[in-house]
C-alpha cells in the first residue's frame, strides 16, 4: 500500500510501523501460534488494513490472493525471509522506533505520542499489549478531553499491527482512551446490517444464536429501525449510540486501574490476561462497567443509568448484544459476559433496584481481584524476590510495571506451582459467582442460567 496520503515527514515512522506489522504477522504465520485472537480474525484485519478495504465490502478470493502476495513483497522489502519465528519473536521485543531525535522501545511509545501531540496535533499513535502480543496502530483524528483523561477518535488508520482485530473498538492507557471509527463502522457492517437479512431457519440454529437475534430485534426496536432502508438513514445516530457506551467502557478502566487500584495491582491485572484463567481479567472488564464515577468521570452503567429511559433501554440492549459471547467461538469471554449479561438483564427488569446493587457488586469485584494478587504473591514470594519484586515499588510508570508481570507470568507458564494458582482461581470464581447471584437478588446456582433464562423470559415480550 502507498504512503502517499501521510505526510512526507511523517513516512520513515509510519515504514517503522509497518515494518514492525509484517514481522509480527510473520511471526504468528511460521509459528502457528495465533491464540485466542485466531487466525481469521487476524488475518482478515491486516488484510483489510493493507489493502484498505472499507468495512461494507467483503473479502474475496482475490482480495486474500492479493493480501498474500503483499505480505511476500513486503517480507523480501525488510529481508525477513530467512528469518525464524524464533528469531522474530526477539527482534519484536527489541524493537525500537525513532521519531526526529526520540528513540524508544514499544512500550514506551506513549512518549512519541506525548511528541505528536505538541509537534502535529490530530496524529494518533495508539499501543499496548493483548495478552502477549503487541498491538499498535498509527494514524490521525480528533481529541478532547475528559476530566484528566485524553479521548482519541482514530478516524483515518494508516497502520495497524495485525493483532488489532475489527471488533477490538477502543483501548485505552493511564491517560488516555482511543476510539476507532473503522471497528465501529465494520460492527454496523458486519453485524448489524446482516440483521436484516437473516432467515427464520438461521435464527432457530441453537438457542443461543437465538436469544441473539432477538436481543439484537429488542435493540433496533428501541431504536425504531424495522426495515434496512430505515437503518441506513439512521446510520450515524446509530454510530454514536454504539461509541457512547464503549467511550464510558474504557473510561471505566481509567477509574478502575488508574485511580482506584494501587498501581501494582492494577498492571498485576492487565498482565494477566496471560494467565490460562481469565478470572483476573473477566473482573476488571466488568469493574469498568460498574465503576463508582471519580474525577468526572463515568463508567458504562453510571452512564447509561442517567439517560432518559428510552435511551437507557436501546444502550442496554445494545450493550447485551455486545456482551453476547455465547453464539461465537470467543470462549475467553464468556466468563465476562456472564457478568455483564446478568446485570444488564437484571436491569432490564428491575432498573432501580439493580443499579442501587452497582456499588455492592462492584465492592465485591475488587475485593477479589485484590485477593488474586495476595495469593500471587504469597505463593511466588521466591519468584517476585529473585526477578526484582523491588520494581513494585519504586516505579511510577505502569508500562514498566505491566512489562514486568507480563515477563513473570510469561517465564512461569510451564511451572506447576503457576498451574496450582490457575485451579485456585477456578475456586475463587465459583465463590464469587455465587456471591454476585445473591447480591443480585437470583436464586439461581448459575450466573449462565440466571442469564439465559432471563434472556428467553424478555425477549418474548
Amino acid at each position: 500500500m502507498s504512503a502517499d496520503h501521510i505526510p512526507a515527514d511523517l513516512h520513515n515512522f509510519y515504514t517503522q510501523v509497518l515494518r514492525f506489522s509484517v514481522q509480527l504477522y510473520r511471526r504468528l504465520e511460521l509459528s502457528n501460534e495465533w491464540g485466542e485472537l485466531g487466525e481469521n480474525n487476524i488475518k482478515s484485519s491486516f488484510c483489510r488494513m493493507l489493502l484498505q478495504l472499507p468495512a461494507d465490502q467483503p473479502i474475496t478470493f482475490e482480495n486474500a490472493e492479493a493480501f498474500d502476495n503483499l505480505v511476500k513483497s513486503y517480507v523480501l522489502q525488510f529481508e525477513l525471509q530467512n528469518k525464524t519465528a524464533d528469531e522474530l519473536k526477539v527482534d519484536i521485543k527489541a524493537a525500537e522506533f525513532t521519531y526526529e531525535s526520540l528513540t524508544v522501545p514499544f512500550e514506551k511509545l506513549h512518549e512519541i505520542q506525548e511528541l505528536f501531540d505538541k509537534q502535529c496535533p490530530g496524529v494518533v499513535l495508539q499501543s499496548g499489549y493483548y495478552g502477549e502480543w503487541p498491538e499498535v496502530i498509527f494514524g490521525k483524528g480528533p481529541f478532547s478531553k475528559r476530566g484528566t483523561v485524553t479521548v482519541y477518535a482514530i478516524e483515518n488508520e494508516w497502520m495497524r499491527s495485525p493483532t488489532v482485530l475489527m471488533s477490538m473498538a477502543a483501548a485505552m492507557t493511564q491517560k488516555a482512551v482511543f476510539i476507532r471509527k473503522e471497528a465501529l463502522k465494520n460492527l454496523f457492517y458486519q453485524k448489524w446490517v446482516p440483521f436484516f437479512e437473516e432467515t427464520e431457519g438461521e435464527a432457530s440454529l441453537s438457542a443461543e444464536y437465538q436469544l441473539s437475534h432477538a436481543i439484537k430485534q429488542k435493540a433496533l426496536a428501541s431504536f425504531g429501525a424495522f426495515q434496512l432502508d430505515r437503518f441506513f438513514e439512521k446510520q450515524n445516530e446509530w454510530l454514536e449510540l454504539l461509541q457512547a457506551p464503549i467511550l464510558y467502557h474504557e473510561l471505566g478502566h481509567v477509574i478502575i486501574q488508574s485511580k482506584t487500584l494501587p498501581p501494582e495491582i492494577a498492571t498485576f491485572g492487565e498482565a494477566s490476561k496471560l494467565f490460562k484463567n481469565t478470572f483476573v481479567t473477566d473482573l476488571l472488564e466488568i469493574l469498568a462497567d460498574i465503576a463508582s464515577p471519580k474525577e468526572g468521570l463515568k463508567g458504562t452503567f453510571s452512564f447509561i443509568h442517567e439517560a432518559d429511559i428510552q435511551t437507557a433501554h436501546t444502550y442496554m440492549w445494545m450493550y447485551l448484544s455486545d456482551a453476547w459471547f455465547y453464539d461465537t467461538h470467543d470462549e475467553y469471554m464468556l466468563g465476562y459476559a456472564d457478568l455483564a449479561c446478568s446485570f444488564v438483564l437484571s436491569w432490564l427488569k428491575q432498573p432501580k433496584k439493580t443499579f442501587e446493587n452497582r456499588a455492592a457488586l462492584e465492592s465485591l469485584a475488587l475485593q477479589f481481584v485484590n485477593s488474586s494478587y495476595e495469593q500471587f504473591c504469597l505463593q511466588f514470594k521466591p519468584h517476585l524476590d529473585k526477578l526484582g519484586g523491588v520494581i513494585l515499588n519504586c516505579s511510577d510508570d505502569q508500562a514498566d510495571l505491566v512489562l514486568f508481570w507480563a515477563n513473570l507470568f510469561e517465564s512461569l507458564q510451564n511451572d506447576a506451582d503457576f498451574l496450582q494458582y490457575n485451579q485456585w482461581l477456578s475456586t475463587q470464581r465459583t465463590l464469587f459467582e455465587a456471591k454476585w447471584l445473591s447480591i443480585l437478588g437470583s436464586s439461581q446456582t448459575s450466573i449462565r442460567n440466571l442469564v439465559f433464562e432471563v434472556a428467553e423470559n424478555l425477549t418474548k415480550d
